[in-house]
């Protein structure tokens, strides 16, 4: 085992982060390998909505939340 390290430029490496990367990419890449079997057609109104989703700010997405509720 190394001791850590002792200068401040040399910074810690945040395993816990990487780690949980890593499971969101395994993750992404499972789900798109069986999504390949299925055939979906593309609606354009619906990827025009996904995208002004996308394009709204946390608050605003929140605050549009809280209305629905």
């Amino acid at each position: 085992m190394t001791s850590p390290p002792t200068r401040p430029d040399d910074p810690l490496v945040n395993f816990e982060r990487h780690h949980s990367a890593a499971a969101i990419v395994k993750s992404l890449l499972r789900l798109l390998e069986a999504s390949s079997k299925y055939k979906f057609a593309v609606d354009p109104v619906l990827v025009a909505r996904c995208l002004w989703l996308g394009a709204l700010g946390d608050d605003e997405i929140a605050r549009r939340s809280r209305n629905l509720e």
